[in-house]
């Protein structure tokens, strides 16, 4: 028997230092029929230039510009299915697989035909015994997506509500053929979680395989875990507000989620732009909504909100939370408002 052929997409940005280990982890795995693609990103730390030089083996697409996480995910992918990939395997750079990490994959896969999607269990690189990802969850009460606590908790869920990280996203072929690609319009961020919203809703079922094994050294390229960069910031309010724009309609969109969740984002801006070691992530957040609000279509720019917006959100940001939440109240406050 033939066995299945798995491609590998690691896409890396100047992240020489945690590449490399990654890199050397997929040359130990069990699993022969390996065929890496390292998708760069306008790198300037050397990084391309080491994989050539180290991994002959590993075909290197060089992007002139960063095109951001999706895009350059989607060169990948495209280049192995090409190539015959039966499995496509979505790796960030800052993770290390186990070597029976891609054999358990594929055999629960294989056993298990009607698995479109799956991903291992992910643990911490530093704290090794600590779980940080089982499976994630989409509440469409809550308006809410998070990790799961525990695969128990993940199982427990609807197929539609599921999703596997995209740092070790593991894709039956005909999952792309049948669904796409993963969706451009979101620069990083919240593009696996739509991916395994598309697939569960296509009669995919998507799954956590305890067995597999990788360990991560979390956001790397953002800086950590816990880390404010006004990067950070606004990719992740971006990216959360197309979600939501996406998988709700309009109406729902405003009346729930900007009702329910915008302003956790927007009413501290007055304050938090008084203090300069917080401005530029106050910036981030009014540049992030301005992006939404004026309906932009291209991920890769970050327009900046015009200075009367800007002068808004720092006085008033309550109010255009209100109104982007439809609430006519808003307006009869404001009139009521002395300027």
């Amino acid at each position: 028997m033939i066995a299945p052929r798995v491609g590998v997409v690691v896409l890396n940005c100047n992240g020489l230092a945690v590449l490399i280990p990654c890199l050397e982890s997929l040359r130990r795995s069990d699993y022969g029929p390996l065929e890496i693609c390292v998708v760069d990103n306008a790198s300037t730390d050397g990084s391309p230039e080491r994989v050539a030089a180290d991994f002959p083996d590993v075909h290197l697409i060089r992007l002139p510009v960063n095109l951001g996480c999706s895009v350059g995910v989607n060169r990948g992918i495209r280049y192995l299915l090409r190539e015959g990939a039966d499995y496509v395997w979505i790796l960030d750079n800052d993770v290390e697989v186990d070597p029976d990490c891609a054999s358990r994959l594929v055999e629960f896969c294989e056993d298990r035909p009607d698995v479109g999607v799956c991903g291992p269990l992910i643990y911490y690189w530093e704290a090794r015994d600590r779980l940080w990802f089982a499976g994630g969850y989409v509440d469409f009460d809550l308006l809410e997506a998070d990790h799961c606590g525990t695969v128990e908790e993940f199982r427990s869920l609807p197929a539609d509500r599921r999703y596997i990280s995209g740092c070790a996203l593991f894709v039956r072929s005909a999952v792309f053929e049948r669904v796409g690609l993963i969706d451009e319009r979101f620069f990083i961020y919240c593009n696996d979680t739509d991916f395994g919203l598309r697939a569960g809703r296509a009669g995919f079922n998507i799954e956590v395989v305890p067995e597999a094994v990788m360990f991560h050294k979390v956001s790397a390229f953002s800086g950590g875990e816990d880390a404010r960069s006004p990067f950070k910031t606004y990719h992740i309010l971006r990216s959360s507000m197309l979600f939501w724009r996406k998988h709700l309609d309009w109406w729902g969109f405003h009346r729930r989620w900007c009702a329910g969740h915008l302003g956790k984002w927007v009413n501290d801006i007055p304050y938090a732009w008084e203090d300069p070691a917080e401005r530029e992530r106050a910036k981030a957040v009014i540049d992030a909504v301005w992006y939404v609000l004026t309906a932009r279509r291209n991920p890769l720019k970050r327009p900046p909100a015009p200075p009367w917006f800007v002068a808004l959100m720092r006085q008033r940001p309550w109010l255009v939370a209100e109104l982007m939440a439809l609430r006519p109240s808003a307006f009869l406050h404001r009139r009521r408002t002395p300027p």
